[in-house]
């Protein structure tokens, strides 16, 4: 049984599984994650927006996922490397607690975790930033669109 079930059809196949066999069983909730296109253009703008600002494309992700990513507050034990656990963090302060050393961090949300709203704002994001560059962005379906309009126009 694998696939996407709403309540009633997953406890009917549930129902149906063998009581002698055990099962590895994994059930989370759905998540809309963000699209292929909106991927893809998102990598476009990071591309162009970099090349502007002259700067690497990894370095202004991780720039744009600090300004517009979901983000956690957590404390680790100050020997702990977050790097070992966390790709994207920000460290924050250092507290003593039970004769024990911490540090805190904020924790960005990595977009290949986002659902398709959270992805939303930071593309967001980017677009604001690149027409504040003055870089377009349009979609390759608004210029395909366009496109179209001027051609039918030039035929008339």
């Amino acid at each position: 049984m694998k696939g996407l079930f709403k309540k009633d059809k997953l406890l009917f196949e549930v129902s149906n599984l063998d009581k002698d066999k055990l099962y590895d069983v994994q059930i989370k909730e759905y998540s809309d994650k963000r699209t292929k296109s909106m991927n893809s253009y998102y990598w476009q703008l990071v591309t162009q927006l970099a090349n502007v600002l002259r700067t690497s494309k990894e370095e202004l992700h991780e720039q744009l996922l600090k300004r517009y990513s979901q983000r956690d507050y957590i404390s680790l034990l100050a020997n702990i490397n977050p790097s070992n656990y966390f790709p994207y963090y920000e460290y924050k302060n250092t507290f003593k607690h039970n004769n024990n050393t911490f540090k805190s961090y904020l924790i960005f949300k990595r977009s290949s975790d986002m659902n398709k709203q959270e992805f939303s704002i930071l593309l967001d994001g980017l677009i604001s930033e690149c027409k504040d560059c003055g870089i377009s962005t349009m979609t390759p379906n608004e210029i395909a669109e366009l496109n179209y309009i001027e051609n039918a126009s030039n035929y008339n």
